[in-house]
């Protein structure tokens, strides 16, 4: 299947159960092209999406793999990457980030679980980026493969489902993997599409138009954004707040969240606490208050 033959835009969920519930097979694997659509079996709502990217020899590339969430309408709903490994509704988790490139099999995986997924969300896109700006002539070639959970391993690849490779990635410094989309006829069912797109971008934000430009042939009525008002920074970085870097905005209010992931099954709990240190002009004038979470 192609994407010119896609169905028709989605309009919303459908309450209605199907026929195609009882007699939907899962599919086969199989190496996919650009713009080569795989239907998912309703067997195939826990998935993992796993990117990864070959590099010369003598290099060492750190890129940067997301899972970027739209609504139906085709507007950013909220990105998985290295700085928010998992989504508000706890259906998509980074399991990390890879900085080298050299690992063997997958540098980076998604894990997904369809069934969990908010129903306001139509598409994920997948893309990887290269945070320092490095362009892609030394990344020799890049891969996306689609598996379904192993029941044996949680979170491990089982079998796979879809594998779809770039070889020429030339002066670019990101690249639109692929799409996952709720389909038309039935909500609860998804597909798979491989994109493929070259693109410009350090991080998922700088991505949104091209992103958002890609979901056209699902949403065809979806309206591209030019400037989104989300600022990817790295540490040591700085926006200011009343500026063109965040569309011009003059905020008065702003609410910042703190967030840490702990491994699960240690012997003990970890109980962090978040600080907000107020400096006023006179640093002997020194106010500072705990938030205790």
């Amino acid at each position: 299947m192609k994407m010119d033959d896609l169905p028709p835009p989605y309009t919303g969920p459908d309450e209605k159960e199907q026929d195609s519930y009882a007699t939907n097979k899962p599919s086969r694997s199989a190496t996919v092209q650009q713009n080569d659509v795989v239907p998912l079996g309703l067997a195939d709502s826990r998935l993992v999406v796993g990117l990864s990217w070959d590099v010369a020899a003598d290099r060492d590339v750190d890129l940067d793999a997301s899972c970027v969430m739209f609504d139906n309408e085709g507007q950013f709903v909220e990105s998985v990457y290295f700085g928010n490994l998992k989504s508000t509704d706890g259906a998509i988790q980074h399991t990390g980030d890879e900085t080298t490139g050299k690992l063997s099999g997958d540098d980076e995986e998604i894990l997904v679980n369809l069934s969990k997924i908010s129903p306001t969300v139509r598409v994920l896109v997948f893309a990887v980026n290269s945070y320092s700006g490095d362009q892609f002539t030394h990344v020799q070639s890049a891969m996306a493969r689609l598996y379904r959970e192993n029941p044996k391993g949680k979170g491990k690849p089982g079998q796979e489902l879809a594998k779809f490779s770039l070889r020429t990635l030339g002066s670019s410094t990101a690249v639109i993997m692929a799409q996952v989309y709720r389909n038309a006829e039935n909500s609860r069912e998804w597909s798979f599409v491989a994109i493929g797109e070259l693109a410009q971008g350090r991080n998922f934000a700088d991505l949104l138009p091209k992103m958002q430009e890609s979901l056209k042939r699902i949403i065809p009525s979806v309206r591209v954004l030019q400037k989104h008002n989300i600022v990817v920074l790295a540490k040591g970085e700085s926006v200011s707040l009343c500026s063109t870097e965040i569309g011009g905005l003059q905020l008065d209010k702003i609410r910042l969240g703190l967030g840490w992931g702990v491994q699960r099954g240690g012997r003990s709990q970890v109980d962090l606490d978040s600080t907000c240190v107020i400096l006023i002009q006179d640093i002997r004038n020194l106010m500072w208050f705990f938030s205790i979470t």
